[in-house]
Protein backbone atom coordinates (compact mmCIF):
# COMPACT_ATOMS: atom_id res chain seq x y z
CA UNK A 1 0.00 0.00 0.00
CA UNK A 2 1.38 3.15 -1.07
CA UNK A 3 -0.15 6.71 0.60
CA UNK A 4 -0.07 10.05 -1.73
CA UNK A 5 -0.73 13.20 -1.13
CA UNK A 6 -4.32 14.78 -3.65
CA UNK A 7 -2.42 16.62 -6.40
CA UNK A 8 -3.43 20.31 -6.37
CA UNK A 9 -4.52 19.99 -2.44
CA UNK A 10 -2.85 22.98 -0.19
CA UNK A 11 -2.28 21.06 3.04
CA UNK A 12 -1.72 24.06 5.35
CA UNK A 13 -2.99 24.87 8.32
CA UNK A 14 -7.11 25.59 8.64
CA UNK A 15 -8.07 22.65 6.29
CA UNK A 16 -11.13 21.48 6.99
CA UNK A 17 -10.61 18.36 4.90
CA UNK A 18 -7.30 16.66 4.66
CA UNK A 19 -7.26 14.09 0.96
CA UNK A 20 -5.50 10.67 0.72
CA UNK A 21 -5.29 8.73 -2.02
CA UNK A 22 -4.74 4.94 -0.97
CA UNK A 23 -2.86 2.67 -3.68
CA UNK A 24 -2.56 -1.02 -3.74
CA UNK A 25 -0.68 -2.87 -5.78
CA UNK A 26 1.21 -6.36 -6.10
CA UNK A 27 3.82 -7.51 -8.35
CA UNK A 28 1.62 -10.76 -9.40
CA UNK A 29 -2.11 -11.04 -10.55
CA UNK A 30 -4.55 -12.03 -7.83
CA UNK A 31 -7.98 -12.08 -7.38
CA UNK A 32 -9.71 -9.38 -4.91
CA UNK A 33 -12.17 -7.75 -3.33
CA UNK A 34 -13.18 -4.15 -4.45
CA UNK A 35 -14.03 -2.84 -1.01
CA UNK A 36 -10.98 -1.89 0.80
CA UNK A 37 -11.81 -1.25 4.71
CA UNK A 38 -9.94 1.78 6.18
CA UNK A 39 -9.62 0.38 9.74
CA UNK A 40 -7.44 3.61 10.72
CA UNK A 41 -6.72 6.72 9.21
CA UNK A 42 -4.51 9.23 12.01
CA UNK A 43 -2.92 12.74 12.14
CA UNK A 44 -0.38 12.88 15.39
CA UNK A 45 1.16 16.08 16.02
CA UNK A 46 5.14 15.08 16.33
CA UNK A 47 5.81 18.63 18.59
CA UNK A 48 2.50 17.97 20.78
CA UNK A 49 0.96 14.61 21.86
CA UNK A 50 -2.16 15.51 23.24
CA UNK A 51 -3.06 17.10 18.93
CA UNK A 52 -4.13 14.44 16.68
CA UNK A 53 -6.61 14.12 14.02
CA UNK A 54 -8.50 11.01 12.09
CA UNK A 55 -10.44 8.13 13.34
CA UNK A 56 -10.61 4.23 13.56
CA UNK A 57 -12.81 1.88 13.15
CA UNK A 58 -13.61 -1.83 14.00
CA UNK A 59 -14.05 -3.63 10.15
CA UNK A 60 -14.31 -6.92 9.28
CA UNK A 61 -16.42 -7.59 5.99
CA UNK A 62 -17.55 -10.26 4.34
CA UNK A 63 -16.77 -9.30 0.36
CA UNK A 64 -18.70 -10.72 -2.38
CA UNK A 65 -17.81 -9.19 -5.54
CA UNK A 66 -14.06 -9.72 -6.44
CA UNK A 67 -11.50 -8.30 -9.54
CA UNK A 68 -8.48 -9.49 -10.90
CA UNK A 69 -5.78 -6.78 -10.04
CA UNK A 70 -2.99 -7.11 -12.92
CA UNK A 71 0.77 -7.36 -11.88
CA UNK A 72 1.83 -3.39 -12.12
CA UNK A 73 -1.77 -2.63 -12.29
CA UNK A 74 -3.15 -0.06 -9.14
CA UNK A 75 -6.25 -0.08 -7.40
CA UNK A 76 -7.03 3.57 -6.07
CA UNK A 77 -9.18 4.55 -2.59
CA UNK A 78 -9.98 7.90 -1.34
CA UNK A 79 -10.12 8.96 2.24
CA UNK A 80 -10.06 11.95 4.25
CA UNK A 81 -8.22 12.09 7.52
CA UNK A 82 -10.88 14.46 8.92
CA UNK A 83 -13.91 12.41 7.87
CA UNK A 84 -16.97 11.64 10.59
CA UNK A 85 -15.53 15.62 12.30
CA UNK A 86 -19.04 17.02 12.89
CA UNK A 87 -18.96 20.59 13.24
CA UNK A 88 -22.36 20.42 15.17
CA UNK A 89 -21.01 17.44 17.41
CA UNK A 90 -20.47 18.28 21.27
CA UNK A 91 -16.46 18.22 21.86
CA UNK A 92 -14.57 18.64 25.13
CA UNK A 93 -13.71 21.93 25.36
CA UNK A 94 -10.11 21.58 25.60
CA UNK A 95 -10.13 20.14 22.18
CA UNK A 96 -12.81 22.47 20.28
CA UNK A 97 -10.09 24.40 18.51
CA UNK A 98 -9.37 21.29 16.66
CA UNK A 99 -12.14 21.16 14.13
CA UNK A 100 -9.39 22.45 11.82
CA UNK A 101 -5.61 21.14 11.43
CA UNK A 102 -3.26 23.27 12.31
CA UNK A 103 0.40 23.66 11.26
CA UNK A 104 3.28 21.95 12.33
CA UNK A 105 4.95 18.20 11.15
CA UNK A 106 2.61 15.12 11.85
CA UNK A 107 3.14 11.17 11.71
CA UNK A 108 0.32 10.02 9.34
CA UNK A 109 -0.65 6.16 10.13
CA UNK A 110 -2.93 4.39 8.02
CA UNK A 111 -4.37 1.00 8.67
CA UNK A 112 -6.76 -1.02 6.05
CA UNK A 113 -7.63 -4.29 5.38
CA UNK A 114 -7.24 -5.93 1.88
CA UNK A 115 -9.46 -8.82 1.02
CA UNK A 116 -7.45 -11.79 -1.54
CA UNK A 117 -10.17 -14.19 -2.88
CA UNK A 118 -8.85 -17.57 -1.59
CA UNK A 119 -11.74 -19.95 -3.39
CA UNK A 120 -14.85 -19.48 -5.08
CA UNK A 121 -16.45 -18.25 -1.93
CA UNK A 122 -13.83 -17.15 0.59
CA UNK A 123 -11.97 -14.18 1.21
CA UNK A 124 -8.65 -13.68 3.52
CA UNK A 125 -8.27 -10.78 4.89
CA UNK A 126 -4.45 -8.82 4.49
CA UNK A 127 -3.62 -6.28 7.04
CA UNK A 128 -1.57 -3.03 5.00
CA UNK A 129 0.34 -0.67 7.13
CA UNK A 130 1.72 3.11 6.07
CA UNK A 131 3.47 5.10 8.76
CA UNK A 132 4.84 8.49 7.36
CA UNK A 133 5.30 11.74 8.43
CA UNK A 134 4.30 15.30 6.62
CA UNK A 135 4.25 18.71 7.28
CA UNK A 136 1.30 21.22 7.40
CA UNK A 137 2.25 24.24 6.59
CA UNK A 138 1.12 27.06 8.56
Amino acid sequence: MQVLLVDGFEYKAGIKKFPLLLQFSSGQALEMAKEIDVAAVLLESLENEDIYFGHQKCVLRSPRKAFVLNAGDVHEVHVDVLEGSDEDEVEDDELAHLKVVIAGAYRLWVEAIAYRKVDVERFEPVGLKFVGEIEVLP
